[in-house]
């Protein structure tokens, strides 16, 4: 078996140099510009002080003025270019002819990839991100888009749809989800905005050129007689345009193929990623050699902006964004031959199955869900690791089968429904504080009968069930407007505080709901060093370790067992105690600081976290939920995919 670990750490050191040398690249257009009117000045100094080329590139001011000018033109275009994408992965579905898929959808293979996409969102802890699909693409391909996990999309073509089976579906899924989880939609987007940055010097260099004809015949049409000057001063600014023109390509060409090497170790990492999540390389292997027998090409006219987020390659370029099929196809099956004659043929039994559903499979047929044993969150609620599940339960509800079709679609695809499951979820054991809450807790819109109904289907449920419940019902409400939301919201918290207290669930359940239907507003907060962050640290360790501890011996040991991963990074720590360990406020404004940590440092503290909770040598269904709210509150999505 491939090492998959060590390929992802190979691919991110390697994306910092790229990284790296993209800015190197923006500097040499900025440097040759420099060089294009430092030539300029020198051919037209007086006779009388002649100035040496060396003298004229060599001086500061024009160095500040050509530098400045030409950082700011890409600086201007590229930040246009990454606020228009900011907007969301819906921007970029919808610029490449993709359809939204529709909670309520009938179509057996649309309603099977909102599964997938929500089963995966699930398992890695990020907010389902909104589904399209480009009905007019016969090719096989998939990506994923938008700034945050917040206004994410996956968009798949209608051919891919068509032609995986739901294990192949699966890995595409997972290897777009690594996309976020990898902070790859983010660096695409930068890169994007600085490469049509570059792109305008092209575009300004053309207009100068068209100019300067122009210039020419009016200078000599405004003057009685001929200004010999005129041709002279058109010609030195058509060169002035076309050397512009020439740098802006280079430059840009440079950055094209910058970009396409950023994307083949992205790619790389994903693949890796994806058969990390799912445990099943064949799958994947099999879903590549699917396009590699027909090719991922897209008829979009949008696809050469979008091709380096694509799942395979979707035009034809000197500049290969992907690496060749056939050695992602062996980094998942190293016995593969190199004959995709089996996937053709495949290929063209599935074709025209788009709306079929895959045959039923036999009943005896079993297989463990891949997804659950990728280290990405809990395991199948209620089940043990060598659980064998019916395929058949699986090939309609995957993950969730415990939940039942009905439970599902009604969440899915009715708000009061899912608002009727979220308040159910926090109702209370105690029968006076019960009262108290359907008494004067509830929406007034919502039918307490539909609360009580809901009570009652969480009551088999584990915790984590529970949990995943309301995050399938969130996911349903997070289209809804900001005002048909806040009588929700003030109705969450009211059941939260009904008892005068904050269990762990109904910390994990109220700060999901508020931060996935409120997210931040600053999507890349500023980040601070674990060092400058230790006090926040220090309190979200000890109130893991104050729900356990029964002394403040115990609660020191526990708080030690986390506090020693991170003394390298913070210093030395200590513990809170008595109300400190009850003020939930004070928890959530630490919660929110800490979302400034660095991914890798996130990833160290999420750990830290684990440490504790795992210091007496047994994870509870409370200290689970409680690491899901702390993961999901500072938006550590992924950190224990390593482990």
């Amino acid at each position: 078996m491939l090492d998959f670990f060590q390929q992802q750490d190979n691919a991110r050191r390697s994306t910092k140099w790229l990284v790296l040398l993209y800015i190197v690249a923006v500097l040499g257009v900025a440097l040759g510009i420099h060089a294009v009117f430092g030539g300029l000045i020198m051919w037209g100094a007086d006779e009388e002080s002649p100035l040496t080329f060396a003298e004229a590139f060599l001086n500061p001011n024009l160095a500040a003025c050509t530098f400045g000018l030409t950082l700011l033109l890409i600086g201007i275009c590229s930040v246009y270019k990454i606020l228009a994408l900011r907007q969301g992965g819906p921007v970029v579905a919808k610029l490449m002819g993709g359809t939204e898929v529709a909670a309520n959808t009938t179509n057996f293979a649309e309603k099977r990839l909102l599964n997938v996409v929500e089963e995966m969102a699930l398992a890695s802890g990020v907010t389902m991100p909104r589904v399209y699909v480009m009905r007019e693409e016969k090719g096989l391909n998939a990506f994923a888009a938008g700034w945050s996990p917040d206004n994410a999309a996956v968009a798949v073509t209608a051919g891919l749809l068509a032609t995986l089976n739901r294990e192949e579906l699966q890995t595409v899924i997972a290897h777009e989800f690594s996309h976020v989880l990898n902070g790859d939609m983010r660096l695409n987007i930068r890169l994007i905005g600085v490469l049509h940055g570059i792109f305008a010097l092209t575009i300004l260099g053309y207009w100068v050129m068209r100019i300067a004809p122009r210039l020419a015949s009016s200078s000599s049409s405004s003057s009685k007689k001929k200004d010999s000057g005129a041709g002279g001063a058109a010609m030195a600014v058509f060169l002035i345009g076309l050397a512009v023109w020439i740098i802006g390509q280079i430059g840009f060409w440079i950055g094209r193929l910058i970009q396409a090497s950023v994307s083949r170790k992205r790619e790389k990492l994903a693949d890796a990623s994806a058969v990390q999540f799912t445990r099943n390389p064949f799958a994947l292997a099999d879903a590549l050699k699917l396009i590699g027998s027909q090719g991922g090409k897209l008829k979009s006219a949008n696809t050469s902006e979008v091709s380096h987020m694509l799942f395979a390659c979707g035009a034809n370029s000197l500049l290969a964004t992907h690496p060749p099929i056939l050695e992602r196809v062996r980094a998942c099956d190293p016995t593969f031959d190199g004959d995709f004659a089996a996937a053709r043929e495949k290929l063209l039994k599935n074709r025209f199955a788009k709306d079929k559903p895959e045959a039923k499979p036999k009943d005896d047929e079993t297989d463990i869900p891949a997804i659950l044993g990728g280290g990405m969150g809990a395991a199948l609620p209620g089940l043990g690791g060598g659980t064998e599940i019916p395929r058949s339960a699986l090939h309609t509800a995957g993950m969730l089968a415990w939940l039942g079709d009905d439970n599902r679609a009604s969440l899915q695809q009715d708000t009061s429904q899912a608002e009727a499951c979220l308040c159910a979820a926090l109702l209370s054991a105690d029968p006076s504080v019960r009262i108290k809450q359907l008494a004067s807790c509830l929406p007034a819109h919502l039918l307490e009968s539909r609360v009580l109904e809901w009570e009652k289907r969480h009551q088999p449920w584990s915790l984590a069930q529970s949990r995943q419940a309301c995050e399938i019902a969130v996911n349903a409400l997070r289209r809804q407007p900001p005002e048909k939301l806040a009588p929700l919201l003030a109705a969450i918290d009211a059941l939260v505080a009904a008892d005068g207290q904050t269990s762990p669930f109904e910390f994990a359940i109220s700060r999901m709901v508020h931060r996935r239907l409120q997210p931040p507003d600053d999507v890349n907060p500023g980040l601070l060093s674990p060092q400058k962050l230790a006090p926040e640290i220090s309190r979200v360790l000890s109130v893991i370790a104050g729900f356990e501890a029964k002394t403040p011996d115990v609660l020191t040991q526990l708080f030690n067992a986390g506090a020693m991963r991170l003394s390298e990074l913070t210093g030395p720590l200590s513990p809170l105690s008595g109300d400190a360990l009850r003020d939930i406020p004070a928890l959530d404004d630490a919660l929110l600081q800490l979302r400034r940590l660095a991914p890798i440092h996130k990833r160290e503290f999420m750990l830290a976290c684990r440490a504790v909770a795992e210091a007496d040598h047994v994870v509870t269904d409370v200290q689970d939920n409680l690491l899901f709210a702390i993961a999901d509150a500072i938006e550590a999505t992924g950190w224990n995919a390593k482990n």
